[in-house]
């Protein structure tokens, strides 16, 4: 039966106070059946790889591109050496069996060499810090072949190579297992008696992808002069202040401001004094060729470039708004989630596929909850993975590969106003109930914020004074100079009551005054009270799609939880000899 759970001393005011739990007392919400928590007991596992194998061969039409192809098998075939074929070596002893003709493999032998003995961990964040950086899941599945049947694994490769682990019924067939966890390897260890395959998730890719990987060939043209050859070219996303341009062709005057299309070059400044905008041309050709006049500038917004009229006196600045491609249905991506998708999906020889990678639920959720216009410019190298974390930072955001392979993003936000995905009891007075935790523990704590300073307006090129034009006015001139411009929530109760109470200043990305206010409001109602970090080991599913959740403690009042808590699930800990470790922050 679901649990129900009350408000035990009272109604809300002014309706009065009840001494326990009784019909007429308040009904706060009903949780999920605690028994519904043991979906995984009893369940039988299989491992599916894709690990790479060089001893196969594998035959193509033809020579690869450029060469040509051929509609079918000839003698002119071309034959590479290796290739990846998925395995299925073992499964927990109660599904191990030789497989049907029809099931999936088919008549395949699966030994029981899988242990069932599950280690990993993902963390959002670090401790009781939501801006501290999380980890991504590492961990390890064991085979034990105390035979040698499985010695042959030795000579596959497994780098990176895709790996499922699928559930089910143990008597079902192999085709009816769901998948619970999709990872990649991180290499082999062994020893006579057993295997274990090193994890990771799929994060990793983001954390080794390039953002966009283009590079100038220092050709001519808009493959910039000879002396940008190899050098990253700058990405603009969203709408972005005083960001330094590339200059592509000294000859020619012509500037970059983005390597992809852009929705407009706003303004062009010459020591922070603006020149004025021309016409828009569609090609590199027919902006170079363009006449411009001094003190003005043309743009090819298609190719986010612009062209001088003379030669600068001071520093070339621009405001810019980018990336305007249209993928995925998203044209030109400026709030905190559309710029989150695009950078991992949208751009680079290693990109996450949109839809299937996506979470769209976690992302729909997000953009509807940071809908203010943001901006990010990168001119120097990066990876996927730390613009991601730049973007989130602002909102105490996070981002995370589920173990369903999916990308997710969120922003911390008060337990308390969002609803649980389930909740767990520790046992009632009268011992009536099954109780599906451990002890638990309070491990760490974060004490109250007294000053948050959001960012908004970032200054990409602070200028000296003497880069600045003398005709700009003092106002603008002081606003060149900084880092950018910052809003402030404070709360006086907390830096009178908390003397280690911290003054934060995040690089919230925002583009508005008013919505960097909101921002740092929101933030300041959040975090004004101490936050501590709880570790509660709990009998639930070890592939339970937990972290980024919200999960209600019932019970656990010696630890200050009260009669009844949510928490946010910031990660989760599984230990081949124990029970799942939920990492709980509130």
């Amino acid at each position: 039966m679901p649990e129900l759970f009350y408000l035990r001393t009272a109604p809300p005011y002014p309706f009065g106070a009840a001494p326990r739990d009784f019909p007429r007392s308040f009904l706060l919400y009903a949780g999920v059946d605690p028994l519904n928590l043991g979906v995984h007991e009893g369940k039988g596992y299989l491992l599916a790889m894709t690990p790479f194998d060089a001893a196969l061969t594998l035959d193509l039409p033809a020579p690869p591109f450029p060469f040509g192809g051929n509609a079918r098998r000839t003698p002119r075939a071309f034959t590479t050496q290796g290739k990846a074929v998925t395995i299925y070596p073992a499964a927990t002893g109660n599904a191990a069996r030789s497989s049907a003709p029809l099931d999936t493999p088919a008549n395949t032998w699966v030994g029981g060499y899988l242990s069932g003995k599950f280690n990993y961990e993902i963390a959002l964040f670090s401790g009781a810090d939501p801006t501290r950086g999380g980890s991504a899941t590492v961990g390890v599945l064991e085979l034990e072949d105390p035979a040698g049947e499985l010695d042959d694994l030795r000579t596959l490769g497994w780098d990176g190579a895709p790996l499922e682990l699928r559930r089910g019924d143990p008597d079902a067939l192999f085709s009816t297992f769901t998948t619970v966890a999709k990872l990649t390897t991180a290499g082999l260890r062994y020893n006579t008696r057993k295997k274990e395959i090193r994890l990771r998730d799929l994060a990793w890719k983001l954390m080794q992808a390039e953002l966009h990987g283009l590079r100038y060939g220092g050709t001519g043209g808009s493959d910039g002069d000879a002396t940008l050859a190899g050098r990253i070219k700058p990405y603009c996303i969203g709408s972005v202040y005083n960001i330094t341009p590339v200059q592509i062709s000294a000859a020619s005057l012509i500037y970059q401001v983005s390597c992809f299309s852009v929705l407009g070059i706003d303004v062009v400044k010459d020591g922070g004094a603006a020149l004025t905008l021309d016409d828009d041309h569609a090609t590199y050709a027919d902006l170079s060729a363009a006449s411009v006049a001094a003190g003005h500038y043309a743009t090819c917004k298609a190719l986010g470039l612009f062209k001088l009229g003379a030669a600068p006196v001071y520093i070339i600045t621009a405001d810019v708004r980018g990336d305007n491609d249209t993928l995925n249905g998203i044209a030109y991506p400026h709030t905190r989630a559309h710029i989150a998708r695009r950078i991992a999906t949208g751009r680079g020889t290693v990109k996450l596929d949109d839809p299937v990678d996506i979470d769209g639920t976690a992302f729909e959720y997000l953009d509807q909850r940071q809908t203010a216009t943001l901006g990010y410019y990168w001119d120097k190298e990066i990876t996927k993975a730390e613009a991601l974390a730049e973007v989130m930072a602002g909102c105490l955001g996070w981002w995370a590969v589920r173990l369903n392979g999916t990308i997710a993003v969120g922003q911390v936000e008060d337990p308390a106003d969002v609803a649980p995905l389930f909740s767990l009891s520790y046992p009632t007075d009268d011992g009536g109930q099954e109780s599906r935790v451990d002890e638990p523990a309070m491990t760490d704590y974060q004490p109250p914020r007294r000053s948050t300073l959001m960012g908004w307006s970032r200054n990409y090129t602070p200028l000296a004074v003497n880069q600045i034009a003398g005709a700009v006015p003092q106002s603008i001139s002081a606003i060149l100079q900084g880092q950018g411009r910052f809003t402030t929530s404070e709360d006086l109760w907390v830096a009178g009551s908390f003397p280690t109470s911290p003054v934060v200043a995040v690089n919230g990305g925002f583009v508005n005054e008013s919505d960097a206010q909101l921002e740092g409001d929101r933030q300041r109602r959040l975090l004004r009270t101490r936050r501590d970090y709880f570790e509660i080991p709990a009998v639930i599913d070890p592939f339970a799609d937990v972290a980024g959740r919200v999960i209600n403690i019932a019970n656990a009042n010696r630890i200050g939880l009260d009669a009844s808590r949510n928490l946010f699930c910031f990660g989760i800990a599984v230990n081949a000899n124990a029970k799942p470790i939920l990492k709980l922050w509130g």
